[in-house]
């Protein structure tokens, strides 16, 4: 019973060292979820109006004589951004699942963001173009070399996880191609009644490119987000375990304590009585 007892001392020490981890964890990742989230709202508010003035100029013309140029790869890539490392949760391996799953992305090139990706996608004998770490979102991310090879494809397609709230997130497909996801709707721009320089064509690749690296950016953003709710979520969970097992394991200890007490009085009486 001694043994017992130096047992669930070490149990309980062990325990305690993770509840105190794993509360730094959360702590750690609530500073990076409310830092990241006023970033991610930013980009998206400026992106939804540069994307209204898109739309509006490719309506103005044609979405199908826009789509039609000439691509160095007239096949698709999928971009797959996953996390960069550990309490991560099951989103990861969802996100391959869909990768594989969906029509658009199935037998598709790929490219990854995270190591976690590249570790899942390297273990199932999947190909990869191009492997990326996880960008510091505290620095300024250069996404070109991503949307310069998005930009050599017919079709693009980017699966990430968005966040939606700190309990929520959700594994989402995008279409990475501006002009491929405007939808068909009147103008309300003339472009005949403006003077476009250097030329309509010049100014609507300048504005994909534009708009290309600003999605980019902001997926990396969302997913980082994400990752860090996901982490807060993990981690509370352990933390809550372990202060579960810490309440059992001292129930334990104490009623070890006590037993050990209880027999070695009922010796000292037994040795007592022997007299």
């Amino acid at each position: 019973m001694a043994d017992n007892i130096k047992i669930i001392k070490k149990n309980l020490a062990d325990t305690t060292t993770i509840a105190n981890l794993s509360s730094i964890f959360e702590i750690t990742s609530t500073i990076k979820i409310n830092a990241t989230k006023n970033d991610v709202f930013l980009s998206q508010r400026f992106y939804v109006d540069l994307w209204a003035l898109y739309e509006e100029l490719i309506n103005a013309k044609s979405v199908e004589e826009v789509n039609q140029r000439d691509f160095e790869f007239d096949k698709t890539i999928c971009l797959v951004v996953t996390s960069s490392g550990s309490f991560s949760g099951p989103a990861d391996d969802e996100i391959i699942r869909l990768l594989d799953s969906d029509p658009d992305t199935a037998g598709s090139d790929i490219a990854v963001i995270g190591t976690k990706g590249v570790s899942i996608l390297t273990a199932k004998g999947r190909k990869i173009i191009l492997g990326f770490e996880s960008p510091d979102i505290t620095k300024p991310i250069d996404v070109t070399p991503l949307s310069d090879l998005v930009s050599k494809y017919k079709k693009a397609f980017c699966i990430y996880q968005t966040f939606i709230s700190l309990a929520s997130q959700k594994i989402t497909k995008t279409n990475l191609i501006p002009s491929q996801s405007v939808s068909e709707l009147k103008s309300r721009i003339d472009i005949d009644d403006y003077i476009i320089e250097p030329g309509y064509t010049e100014v609507m690749e300048y504005l994909e490119s534009v708009i290309l690296n600003i999605s980019l950016s902001q997926i990396i953003f969302e997913s980082r987000l994400s990752e860090y709710a996901n982490r807060f979520k993990t981690t509370t969970v352990i933390n809550e375990k372990a202060k579960d097992t810490i309440k059992m394991l001292k129930l334990q200890y104490n009623q070890t304590k006590r037993r050990l007490k209880d027999e070695a009085l009922r010796q000292q009486l037994f040795q007592g009585n022997g007299r």
